[in-house]
């Protein structure tokens, strides 16, 4: 994990850029897009045309409601939804799960630890329930590890997630 959640080794990543990959993900530290192609890069994950490429897709609720961390390792995500697009990658080690992102306008590396199952709950509540949750904000923070979001509204009916997985633990 050290290989991908060290911040200055990200930021000197950051400089080395070229245009090409500026053009698509931005030169700011806090774009998840752009640390996720960070990834990608140090795992040897494949990269199409800049872009991180993902394996597999979660569309629709009944994904959603089956899809369990099967083993340790490093999951690669790509959230979108109505309302925004999240990069987070996933470390998963036995029972914990460690997110590590980065968010725009959130100048600092985001690195939160959950008990797997607990967060994996909380975010299939968030999105299964969507309807009937009042603080869907609150709660969408708390998963992502964000500190302020730039909506007001929280928009889950149409969501998908794709990812992608690498067994390095």
């Amino acid at each position: 994990m050290d290989k991908i959640n060290n911040f200055n080794n990200y930021k000197k990543f950051v400089n080395k850029l070229d245009d090409n990959i500026k053009d698509i993900h931005g030169d700011e530290y806090d774009s998840g897009s752009l640390y996720s192609y960070y990834v990608h890069n140090k795992l040897g994950l494949n990269i199409i045309n800049y872009e991180p490429e993902y394996k597999y897709k979660i569309i629709n609720i009944y994904d959603l409601k089956n899809f369990n961390f099967d083993s340790n390792g490093i999951y690669s995500f790509l959230s979108e939804n109505l309302t925004e697009l999240n990069y987070f990658i996933i470390v998963i080690k036995d029972d914990n799960l460690t997110l590590l992102s980065m968010y725009s306008g959130q100048k600092e590396f985001i690195q939160i630890t959950f008990n797997k199952n607990e967060w994996l709950n909380m975010l299939k509540d968030l999105y299964l329930l969507n309807n009937i949750i009042e603080n869907k904000i609150e709660i969408y923070k708390k998963i992502f590890g964000i500190k302020k979001v730039y909506f007001d509204e929280l928009k889950l009916d149409i969501f998908s997630f794709h990812y992608t997985k690498i067994n390095l633990i």
